[in-house]
């Protein structure tokens, strides 16, 4: 069983060697997984997508569906072929559900016209937090997301700007939603809140993202998947490239600017090390010329004497 590793343990060259990796397991690439599974080659309307997405960005936070009846968690999302509005989604954590505790949280969904409204809320009382999705600003892209989660077992890629818009999505239901119930969860049922860090807004986790040297951002993204969500932007890469390496660069349409600071982290890491291999070569062996200067006094005293 593999141990979770903590910042300090993360060595620069295993996270610049982790780039790969976390596309592969980016928020674009989970959601993916999520339509294959819940909706499989069939399908739905945008309501029906959306509804998908939010599931999926809760299920990341940590939740897992509920089914208050019955008290036990479901694995299956079981979502109506039709989208009924409003209807209702309930979550809780594997915690309280291995404590046998009863609290969970509440979801109702309420399509508006071109909007979809989301309700959240515990179950017992709390604040109600509210989202509101525009199915048209959002609906090609999910259109297209889907479409690509039934090629290969969802292996298939996106270019970048479909990625950011993904992204965008889970950040305003990941911010809107996820993280307030999660807070609110936890503090009525006594279980230890989400990290300070995980709890500021994503706009100020940026500002400290841009402060940071590359490769240390580099190994904040294998410490979890928010910090891989957060470290995973274009164009936080291209700044970051154009600060270490202090040259200008042609944009070419997609490029992936993490891998181009993974690149030129290794040509500059191997450049520093052959220089120091070079500074380590044992110097050749020079005859040392014997000294004279002690016989300089007494041939001064012997030629003034005369």
């Amino acid at each position: 069983m593999s141990k979770k590793r903590n910042f300090s343990q993360v060595t620069d060259s295993e996270a610049i060697d982790s780039f790969e990796l976390s596309e592969r397991f980016s928020e674009p690439n989970f959601l993916r997984k999520v339509l294959l599974e819940e909706l499989g080659d069939n399908g739905g309307g945008i309501h029906k997508l959306l509804a998908v997405t939010v599931h999926a960005v809760l299920i990341e936070s940590g939740f897992v569906r509920f089914d208050p009846v019955s008290g036990l968690q479901t694995d299956r999302f079981r979502f109506p072929d039709e989208f009924h509005s409003p209807f209702s989604l309930c979550y809780s954590l594997p915690a309280l559900l291995r404590a046998n505790l009863t609290d969970y949280v509440l979801l109702r969904f309420l399509s508006v016209g071109r909007f979809i409204q989301i309700y959240g809320s515990l179950v017992k009382g709390s604040w109600i937090h509210r989202l509101s999705l525009d199915e048209h600003r959002f609906s090609p892209t999910l259109d297209l997301v889907r479409a690509n989660s039934c090629k290969k077992d969802g292996q298939g890629s996106l270019n970048f700007s479909l990625e950011n818009h993904v992204m965008e999505l889970w950040r305003i239901v990941k911010d809107g939603l996820a993280l307030p119930l999660l807070t609110d969860l936890c503090s009525e049922t006594h279980l230890p809140v989400p990290a300070c860090f995980v709890r500021l807004p994503t706009e100020l986790k940026f500002k400290i993202l841009e402060s940071l040297p590359g490769n240390d951002i580099a190994r904040l993204e294998c410490v979890c998947s928010e910090m891989r969500y957060l470290a995973s932007g274009n164009d936080l890469w291209k700044r970051k490239v154009e600060q270490e390496f202090g040259v200008e660069l042609f944009e070419a349409y997609g490029t992936i600017w993490k891998r181009v600071f993974g690149s030129r982290w290794k040509e500059r890491k191997k450049r520093r090390e052959m220089r120091k291999k070079r500074s380590q070569v044992e110097p050749r062996y020079f005859p040392t010329v014997p000294s004279y200067d002690h016989l300089y006094g007494y041939y001064e005293s012997y030629f003034s004497d005369s």
